[in-house]
């Protein structure tokens, strides 16, 4: 071996008990240790790529004693590339242990020089000295310092020392081994992170026979790597259970009565907010809605201040429904009703803070995971002496740099997001910066999934800092906006032209599709609508950040029994959501309801007759007219499936100085070479439409006869749409499923489209029919529901 260095570690300050009692004695030792790991590539937070870089860390915190002989193993993660030499030593705040020779306290790879030893993917660490072999004398070990080095005084003993410091500074050793990597994992798979293992004897003894090691074996971690999703600002129904994520509200400081064991903050123990000495300390939380342990509402005190807990914290209220969501809500006064919000003393070692399963969801969606947090304690951090910033004599070049603060925040909270004991994003580091911040990760549903079990993972280690609150926990969906066309409330002449759309905008490109369906008893119940009975797809386009749709039911005539009839559509990622009144997106407000005026006449006297007829292969449209002084011209539209019509001619009307019949004419210049249908629309002063024709039909065959559209189920009445290739006194019946006519009456059919309307109070209620017309020796029939 070379040279022995033994590192000598010191105590460092919690972020609450120096503050908090003037003595404590630790008569046991107590070991806790954890594993996490932070991701250097996205500072700010984010999810795991691959090429990411990690820095991996295993912390040890020892209390009431001194453990001996202590080492620390660990395995490189598969589907992970160790980073050489990265290897160091670290306090809980993130300053490098070192020596004069090393003082940014990164170790080598090679063994017998150093306290740390790397091969084959396997890395050892001995806490304390090049061997296991305890008693050697050193000078001196160091924390490094941006100018000035802090010299330790010396000590004898392979060890994590924690005697000789004031022990109301917390008595507690921690320290951190940290190594990196850089992930080589594709996307869309997961690679694990074992958990390794400390090593340690708790008397001065090498003898295995006298005293063998204790074997402290950490957690392990499964990562998943993904690509980068956007996150929304607008999400649907939260599926987090217990008020909705944000832990509700009451008139006492603290929740009331305290949640049971393992609830809200699994693996931390309930402290409220009381006297000032009270906590909640390390390893604590509570549910406030005042962060004062005298209850001020006042966050301009100055530092110290026993209106602050630890005489450091901010004093704040909660998050939920804040004005403004970056500076949260004010405290509440005691006595006075307010939001709370979970505030988090972190442990020393690594554990859960939320942990809950989520249940109800919908297969093959996204969902936004993600919760608000602070970052407040301004002033938590401590020196190698145990003194924090707020003392006398901190030595404030070991205070990260805090913008014009020359405050230090400690350990800064660092958390992960975790899905069915994956994880799949990190936090980055919280800077204390007097303000909340948004951080969550967007995460898909297997087809069939439809709840899972999510944690937020305390990262950090505790010590001086890592305190923080959270609130409005959510696990919800972006849910795609509507907006209806030409508006929520059309008004339309009777057979005027009915055309509706809405336009979809969506932030996730997987809600594909999409289904009509019309109600014609004020929204009570809902049925696919008639002309577009079956599902159909969107058909997306992305622009600035949305994806854009617009859908169109087919346009139809206006008759009297459309009035109040609702329109809606129901947008889901999969044909099964689809048929699921939980996984489809649909509401009570975003529906077309229609107004039919039966004043606007459709069909005005003054149109006495409008007919159509073929002459050499062209169109030939004839009408007459009586009075005419409400009329400008007539526009003749065209249309090749009787539903969606343009324009094609114009027709300017005649002398109206009397009252005389006109006869019009009208012949379309292009050949007609299959069914088309034919309308005039006649057009009043300043261009207002007056009123429609009647539909006609060329091209039709003889015999042909049809529904074009059936109002099924029916409530009311029932409204049918035929279209015929001939004129004819038709029957209409009804028959009940034993073949027994219920109702039945005749009707005069014309070529083109006809509209026929059916009162049925006769008709039972949940009951099925045969709907029967008849015309020429022809017949044509449907099966209708009555609800």
């Amino acid at each position: 071996m070379k040279q022995i260095v033994q590192i000598l570690f010191f105590i460092l300050c919690t972020a609450f008990i120096f503050f908090l009692v003037p003595s404590r004695l630790h008569a046991q030792l107590a070991v806790q240790a954890g594993k996490s790991y932070i991701n250097i590539s996205k500072p700010s937070g984010g999810i795991i790529e691959n090429g990411d870089e990690l820095e991996i860390r295993a912390v040890i915190a020892v209390t009431g004693n001194s453990v001996y002989f202590a080492r620390y193993n660990d395995t490189i993660p598969s589907g992970t590339t160790y980073k050489a030499n990265s290897i160091r030593f670290s306090t809980n705040e993130g300053m490098n242990y070192g020596t004069p020779l090393r003082t940014t306290g990164l170790l080598t790879d090679a063994g017998g020089d150093d306290e740390a030893r790397y091969t084959g993917g396997v890395l050892r660490v001995n806490i304390g000295s090049l061997t296991r072999t305890g008693g050697q004398t050193i000078a001196y070990n160091a924390v490094a310092a941006p100018a000035t080095i802090d010299v330790l005084p010396p000590a004898s003993g392979c060890r994590i020392y924690n005697n000789g410091r004031p022990s109301f500074y917390g008595g507690t050793c921690i320290i951190m081994i940290i190594y990196r990597v850089y992930v080589n994992t594709p996307s869309n798979s997961t690679f694990n992170i074992p958990g390794g293992a400390f090593r340690y004897k708790t008397a001065n003894t090498f003898s295995e026979a006298t005293l063998p090691s204790i074997l402290h074996r950490l957690n392990t971690m499964s990562v998943m790597v993904t690509a980068p999703l956007p996150v929304c600002n607008s999400t649907g129904a939260n599926s987090i259970s217990g008020n909705g994520g944000n832990f509700g509200n009451g008139n006492t400081q603290n929740l009331s009565p305290a949640p049971a064991p393992g609830t809200v903050v699994p693996g931390y123990m309930w402290r409220a907010f009381a006297a000032p000495g009270n906590g909640p300390n390390d390893s604590m939380f509570t549910v406030a809605n005042n962060t004062s342990p005298t209850g001020s509402t006042n966050n301009s005190l100055a530092y110290p201040n026993a209106a602050r807990l630890f005489n450091v914290w901010d004093i704040i209220g909660d998050h939920t429904n804040a004005s403004n969501q970056i500076l949260g809500n004010p405290a509440t006064t005691p006595g006075q009703n307010g939001g709370f919000m979970a505030v988090v003393n972190a442990a020393y070692g690594i554990n859960n803070a939320v942990q809950q399963n989520v249940g109800g969801l919908c297969g093959d969606t996204y969902y936004e995971f993600s919760a608000w947090f602070r970052n407040i304690c301004r002033r938590c951090s401590c020196d190698t002496s145990g003194k924090g910033s707020g003392t006398s004599g901190f030595k404030n070049y070991m205070a990260p740099t805090i913008p014009n603060t020359n405050d230090s925040a400690g350990v800064l909270p660092n958390l992960t997001f975790q899905v069915d004991g994956i994880d799949y994003y990190t936090t980055g580091n919280l800077d204390y910066n007097g303000q909340w911040v948004k951080k969550g990760f967007l995460f898909k549903t297997g087809a069939l999934q439809n709840s899972v079990n999510i944690v937020i993972r305390n990262n950090a280690p505790g010590g001086g800092g890592n305190d923080w609150v959270m609130d409005d926990v959510a696990f919800s969906t972006c849910l795609p906006g509507l907006g209806m066309r030409p508006s929520n409330n059309p008004t339309y002449c009777m057979n005027g032209q009915v055309n509706m759309s809405v336009a979809v905008t969506s932030f996730y490109s997987n809600y594909i599709y999409y289904q009509w369906e019309r109600s014609t008893d004020g929204g009570t119940s809902w049925s696919n609508a008639p002309l577009a009975p079956t599902p159909q797809t969107l058909s997306y386009t992305y622009a600035a950040s949305e994806y854009k749709d617009t859908v169109a039911y087919p346009s139809f005539l206006a008759n009297a029994s459309n009035n109040g009839h609702k329109y809606r559509v129901r947008i889901a990622t999969s044909l099964t959501n689809l048929n699921n009144a939980s996984c489809a997106v649909y509401n009570n407000t975003d529906i077309i309801t229609i107004t039919v005026n039966s004043a606007c006449d459709v069909l005005p006297v003054e149109l006495l007759n409008f007919k159509a007829r073929i002459q050499n292969s062209a169109a030939v449209l004839d009408w007459q007219t009586g009075k005419e002084d409400k009329h400008e011209y007539f526009e003749i539209e065209r249309s090749s499936d009787g539903i969606s019509y343009i324009t094609v001619g114009r027709v300017e009307r005649k002398d109206i100085s009397n009252n005389s019949f006109f006869d019009y004419t009208w012949v379309d210049q292009v050949p007609l070479i299959k069914k088309t249908y034919y309308r005039l629309k006649m057009i009043g002063a300043a261009g207002a439409i007056v009123h429609y024709s009647k539909t006609v039909v060329l091209g039709l065959l003889a015999n042909e006869f049809a529904f074009r559209s059936v109002t099924n189920p029916f409530l009311n009445s029932i409204d049918a749409e035929i279209i015929s290739g001939n004129s004819g006194m038709g029957r209409i019946q009804v028959f009940d499923l034993s073949g027994k006519i219920i109702l039945e009456r005749k009707q005069y059919i014309t070529k083109g489209t006809n509209f026929i309307k059916i009162e049925s109070n006769l008709l039972q209620q949940n009951s099925n029919y045969l709907l029967k017309l008849s015309l020429n020796e022809k017949s044509i029939q449907r099966m209708i529901l009555k609800n």
